[in-house]
């Protein structure tokens, strides 16, 4: 999914700027769930109880639960290939290349690089939830699983298929995900993050709703002072829950925090820049006349960083784009402003693209249509 012309320069306007994915080839980063980041350091091994790693000619450790993710310089050939192929939106190649080097290490392992056949399985996971691919997922997950459950991202790849049921709306498979889960943290004998990860995706996966599911996440939230990316992550789907309770100040309140700290993985600040931008709307909505356009266009803001700067979260890209483009419908209505009805047009056009068969390329014709 390309992110089209007409959003960045919307973005520009805002003060938003894409991503940058460059990455320095001949070292890697280790980012840590306090914000912090590790540079210029080498990988050696990025295993489930610790990530070993030089620095210069020195050797150290971090504990695996401390670590967010990791930006890796030098790749096995094709598993480079793969991500840049990723990096311009070619998912499908991006799959066959990361299917084609575990092949290759099937047959020999890859000595110069040990991490690398446990950090592909774990970007087929990633890749096949970009596509939508839910069966693939979850292939890619149990594989991953099966094959590296001494790495970093075998309880990364539980996460993920939780997260891609309930996503699906798959109740039964985000729980049975969320159990396997549990007892993989108790087999481990894993401490820290990942029993209080899996305490999250359990309350998530429960089927509870309102204040029963509310109360389960703020134990969760509270337990997990240590990892923010984890306490946001619960703090998101309270503040969703609030939303959906019509409680929008107690919403905006926390989606307002979260996106401040900005201590989350990217699936997680895309839900909360998202949810921000709905409590913007609301309140927009609500705004007497001389008010009404410059709350659209902080509504439209917080929308538009969930499209430019998490590209890949498309669950919530779809909706924000589409919410992108009634804002700028309400504020071509609200000034007869020409430039806005193209702008939310081109909006649409671009959620019935990139999202065809799903809930916000049926509202994008309806509110084409309208415009």
């Amino acid at each position: 999914m390309r992110t089209s012309t007409l959003i960045l320069a919307a973005a520009a306007t805002f003060g938003l700027a894409a991503p940058v994915r460059a990455q320095d080839k001949n070292t890697d980063k280790i980012y840590l769930t306090d914000g912090s980041v590790m540079k210029d350091v080498g990988i050696v091994n990025d295993g489930i109880q610790e990530v070993e790693y030089r620095s210069g000619r020195s050797k150290s450790t971090v504990p695996s639960e401390r670590v967010l993710r990791i930006e890796y310089g030098a790749k096995p050939k094709t598993v480079d290939l793969a991500d840049s192929d990723a990096d311009q939106d070619e998912y499908i190649d991006a799959v066959a290349e990361m299917g084609n080097y575990l092949s290759e290490t099937e047959k020999k392992p890859d000595k110069k690089f040990p991490w690398a056949a446990a950090y592909a399985r774990y970007r087929l996971v990633e890749l096949n939830g970009i596509l939508g691919n839910i069966e693939g997922l979850g292939k890619a997950a149990d594989e991953l699983i099966s094959k590296h459950p001494d790495s970093r991202y075998a309880p990364l790849a539980f996460v993920a298929k939780a997260q891609a049921m309930l996503d699906a709306g798959n109740a039964g498979g985000a729980k049975a995900a969320a159990e396997a889960f549990g007892r993989f943290v108790q087999d481990k004998g894993l401490i820290g993050r990942w029993p209080v990860e899996q305490r999250l995706w359990a309350a998530l996966a429960s089927g509870n709703t309102g204040k029963k599911l509310q109360e389960a996440l703020m134990g969760v939230s509270t337990d997990a002072a240590e990892y923010p990316s984890v306490r946001n992550r619960a703090e998101v789907s309270i503040a969703e829950s609030l939303y959906g309770g019509k409680d929008f100040a107690g919403a905006e309140k926390i989606f307002n925090a979260i996106v401040k700290e900005a201590k989350a993985d990217a699936r997680t600040m895309a839900a909360a820049w998202t949810g921000l931008g709905d409590c913007l709307y609301t309140k927009a909505g609500a705004a007497p006349d001389d008010q009404k356009v410059a709350q659209l266009r902080d509504s439209l803001k917080a929308y538009l960083r969930t499209v430019v700067v998490y590209p890949d979260e498309s669950l919530y890209v779809a909706k924000a784009a589409f919410q992108a483009g009634r804002c700028y419908q309400e504020i071509a209505r609200a000034g007869n402003d020409t430039e806005a009805t193209d702008r939310a047009k081109r909006l649409f056009s671009f959620v019935i693209t990139n999202f065809p068969g799903s809930k916000w390329e049926r509202e994008a014709r309806d509110f084409y249509g309208r415009t």
